[in-house]
């Protein structure tokens, strides 16, 4: 998974309309309308493991009043998708999203903008979990539907448009994916200025791609740009902050600035650990980043165990047949050939590759 991360969550708990109903079903109506507003509340302030149960009790509520396949069961289904999503369990989240999607569809057609808010949830959490073709085929739409709906130059379809071309960097997609940052960025400086924070995104991803074909020197004042922007918008703790600092300790590395690169990359995991949580995907990625710049400068002995704590956290959070559990096995493989442990080492490349197949 790309650590850039550009998909807000969609928490719908304005209601719509409701069915005439049975004074009882009323009750679980109301119940369900004050849920919401608690889970709301409890998500603004990343008090996501406080906002599940609610959220799960607001769905239940939903359908046993109004049936499965009411809109306000699909705006549920979304909600508490959201809340796996932003928690790190998105293989809990893609079946919610999935529900959710073939209701909004089904209750206001396929190119309402609710629509795409779904479509564009669950492509990312596919995107995640490894399932690429799929969610090229949900990016693709949602980038289709808020052409049509908002328009080329609207914030929301440079929102799509960074998505999109982040599956294809993901694929290696490099000369595809750059056109499409690129006018992700013109958009959101145009119509949002180029000290928002989504204009610092669209600084970090076009970047990242031309890092990516090796035009390290264009790349090297993106990134720093995007820093500025996101310390000075959204405060020096921001997980997106940890993103960019993620991404230009990467660079730096390529360019052999090693002590740098271990500052930033330190920073990153820090501001992770405190905003996401110790057992976060993103946070594991950042170890893993950590371990790999060890791995470079032969300091196997502090690698090992990095990469040991990235392992557990990504088979927890996303399974073991997942391609980036496939390569934090082959990381300590590669540890423990250095380290003259050839035994342990051919066990953890034979567990990468079954994972890698398995993928």
């Amino acid at each position: 998974m790309s650590p850039v991360q550009l998909r807000a969550f969609l928490l719908a708990v304005l209601l719509f309309v409701s069915y005439p109903a049975h004074p009882q079903s009323e009750d679980l109506l109301q119940r369900a309308r004050t849920l919401n507003v608690q889970v709301l509340h409890l998500f603004r302030e990343d008090k996501f493991k406080e906002a599940l149960p609610l959220a799960l009790e607001a769905l239940e509520l939903r359908e046993k009043a109004l049936g499965p396949d009411a809109p306000e069961v699909a705006s549920s289904l979304n909600n508490l998708a959201s809340i796996h999503d932003a928690l790190g369990e998105y293989p809990k989240a893609i079946p919610l999203y999935e529900r959710a999607l073939v209701l909004k569809e089904r209750h206001f057609g396929p190119d309402h903008p609710e629509v795409g808010n779904v479509a564009a949830s669950l492509a990312w959490a596919l995107d995640t979990v490894g399932d690429q073709a799929r969610a090229r085929s949900f990016y693709e739409r949602v980038l289709d539907i808020r052409e049509k709906t908002v328009g080329a130059e609207h914030p929301d379809t440079a929102i799509a448009l960074n998505n999109l071309a982040h599956l294809l960097d993901i694929l290696g997609e490099y000369r595809k994916a750059l056109p499409l940052y690129e006018r992700a960025l013109a958009v959101n400086e145009k119509a949002l200025g180029p000290g928002h924070p989504e204009t610092a995104n669209s600084l970090n991803n076009l970047a990242g791609v031309l890092a990516s074909l090796a035009d390290l020197r264009d790349a090297l004042p993106l990134y720093d740009r995007a820093l500025r922007v996101l310390e000075k918008s959204l405060g020096a703790e921001h997980p997106k902050v940890a993103i960019t600092l993620n991404n230009l300790a990467q660079l730096k590395r390529t360019m052999g600035e090693f002590q740098e690169a271990q500052a930033l990359l330190e920073r990153s995991v820090s501001i992770r650990e405190k905003t996401l949580g110790p057992e976060h995907p993103d946070t594991a990625l950042g170890i893993n980043n950590l371990a790999g710049l060890y791995d470079a400068l032969g300091e196997y002995d502090r690698s090992r165990p990095l990469y040991e704590r990235a392992l557990g956290i990504l088979e927890k959070s996303l399974g073991s047949e997942h391609p980036l559990v496939a390569t934090c096995l082959a990381n300590l493989a590669s540890v423990f050939s250095f380290l003259g442990d050839y035994e342990a080492a051919k066990a953890y490349l034979d567990r990468s590759r079954y994972a890698l197949a398995a993928s």
